[in-house]
């Protein structure tokens, strides 16, 4: 009997090694495919070189556009770029443009917009390749390719994923606008602040002269013996007291010179500060001014409620998107299979989430939801408390500006300049003339005080009530009016 040869080893078949190349080529290609974002440096030196070029007005206009891309319905002069430092407008436009918290807004809202367009997209593809003897003889193979259904038709978890999206971007442009809002009362706050200390440094270095060119006529009695040792030294403590005053006022300014400036994102060193210490300027006057009436629609349009409301919105798409995720996953593609004939399928995949997995994801975001609803009843209240207390707090500081402080300051003018008078006829004793220093070095400030306190209470005021109940100062007053 003739021994049997040895079968030859079964060599695989061409369609076999197609499908594995081709699962191949499509990791490949998938690997190929990946994000490759272009790189950024954090360099200090171009930092400081933006810094400088902040006085261009190419460079001011650029950052008007990012501020206003999103339609903000805060409005702006009609041209902006020509409005003069000595306008309070131009440290609100200085502040849209450069203030580190509306540019930081903007940048979450083009944030929010790009990450809107990747929303509610369908899930990745999904490739499998089934090798059943690997290395053997047997010459099954089958290659599985899913496709995420539910994303694909744009329903279920994809819509409510896009819808919560969407929301995520208006919220961003209510922060932005609140922002807007929020910056502009605090550079106009911070412009009052350092005019009222310029115009504190200015009288009290007025006093100080006039106290300095007595104080010499002090000395010189005091070198001939014909005023005592304690009146002179008494005179020396009290002119050091107005000289403490003004130094300590010159500090509040460069403190108050650099609140500003970061307020407004102008160098401390830039010109427009000067424009702003003119003796003739007014330190009274705040840029945001309260409309006569609150109105009844004022406070509903307010930036703060209008982003807890969108905030709200976006809390409920949260709820619906959370409900979503008890949707099955549905996953439909072609299955292609090979042993001695090539085959073509389909597959249909089904991914069932247990309740447990977003139940209690569902229960917070009912529970963050209804959290936003109670936000806004206590910001509603806190901005009626805010009304009430700015506008007693300006009516009051009135009444004292046109009362107490007016008799108080004419009563120690009046009695220092009667003071410096008599003692330089020699018939006043020097412990009057110090006594009447103190007086009007106590007095010296206190007009500006009040207009400093009068004009932020209606800053304060035009806070509370917002946008629709202030008046710009590019806009007309009958244009603005509420109705009450």
């Amino acid at each position: 009997m003739q021994p049997i040869a040895d079968a030859p080893p079964r060599v695989r078949s061409a369609p076999r090694i197609a499908i594995a190349l081709g699962a191949c080529a499509a990791t490949l290609l998938g690997t190929a495919s990946c994000a490759a974002p272009t790189t950024e440096s954090l360099d200090h030196s171009g930092a400081l070189e933006r810094l400088e070029a902040r006085s261009d007005p190419f460079e001011l206009e650029r950052a008007l556009e990012r501020a206003a891309l999103h339609r903000s319905p805060v409005t702006l002069p009609n041209d902006p770029l020509s409005v003069e430092p000595d306008d309070p407008a131009y440290w609100l436009v200085r502040a849209l443009a450069w203030s580190p918290e509306v540019r930081a807004s903007a940048r979450t809202v083009s944030a929010a917009i790009a990450d809107s367009k990747s929303a509610g997209a369908p899930q990745p593809i999904g490739f499998g390749l089934t090798d059943h003897e690997f290395g053997g003889d047997d010459e099954r193979v089958e290659l599985v390719a899913t496709f995420d259904l539910l994303g694909l038709l744009g329903i279920g978890p994809a819509r409510s994923e896009r819808e919560r999206a969407a929301a995520a971007v208006v919220v961003a442009a209510a922060e932005l606008e609140s922002e807007i809002w929020r910056s502009w009362l605090t550079v106009d706050a911070a412009r009052l602040r350092f005019q009222a200390a310029a115009a504190r440094e200015r009288l009290l270095a007025e006093v100080l002269e006039q106290a300095s060119a007595d104080f010499d006529r002090i000395v010189i009695l005091h070198e001939r013996g014909w005023i005592g040792d304690a009146p002179a030294a008494a005179a020396r403590a009290a002119v050091g007291s107005v000289e403490r005053a003004r130094s300590s006022v010159a500090a509040d300014v460069a403190a108050r010179r650099a609140t500003l400036a970061h307020a407004a994102g102008v160098p401390p060193e830039d010109g427009a500060f000067e424009a702003l210490l003119a003796p003739d300027r007014p330190a009274s006057e705040p840029a945001l001014r309260p409309n006569a009436e609150l109105g009844d629609g004022a406070l509903f349009e307010h930036p703060r409620l209008r982003e807890l409301r969108t905030r709200f919105a976006l809390r409920e798409a949260e709820v619906r998107s959370v409900a979503t995720s008890a949707w099955p996953n549905v996953g439909i593609g072609p299955h292609l299979g090979y042993e001695d004939d090539l085959a073509i399928g389909g597959v249909l995949q089904l991914t069932l989430p247990f309740p447990s997995s977003w139940r209690g994801r569902l229960a917070g975001a009912v529970e963050r939801r209804d959290a936003v609803i109670e936000a806004y009843e206590d910001e509603l209240h806190l901005l009626l408390v805010e009304e009430r207390s700015a506008r007693e707090r300006r009516d009051e500081i009135h009444r004292r500006t046109t009362g107490a402080t007016r008799l108080v300051v004419e009563g120690s003018t009046a009695g220092w300049s009667a003071a410096r008078a008599s003692f330089r006829v020699g018939r006043m004793p020097v412990l009057e003339w110090i006594d009447a220093l103190y007086r009007r070095l106590g007095a010296t400030t206190a007009e500006i005080d009040d207009a400093e306190a009068l004009a932020l209470a209606q800053v304060a005021l035009a806070g509370a009530r917002g946008p629709a109940g202030t008046r710009l100062p590019w806009q007309d007053e009958r244009a603005t009016e509420v109705t009450p």
